[in-house]
């Protein structure tokens, strides 16, 4: 017989999406970037530093699909 392809664990074509919470936006869209998702910028008045990303989705190891869209929630002055 030959290789099972079904039982060979597959590694996503396209990797997976990072984490990027706790990150500034700019680094957190550079990162999103090089791996051709699409950052989807949602502002959320929040104690803390302004900027920051807050949540993320889809979730860090999700597989990754070019153009996908990555919501980010970021912290903006205010809360």
């Amino acid at each position: 017989g030959g290789v099972d392809a079904a039982a060979v664990d597959r590694q996503p074509l396209h990797g997976v999406v990072p984490r990027v919470v706790g990150l500034r936006l700019a680094k957190a869209g550079a990162r999103l970037d090089r791996l051709e998702l699409r950052p989807v910028v949602r502002r959320q008045e929040a104690k803390g530093r302004p900027g920051r990303v807050l949540s993320q989705q889809p979730s860090p190891g999700v597989e990754a699909a070019p153009r996908m869209p990555v919501t980010l929630t970021v912290s903006a002055p205010g809360g």
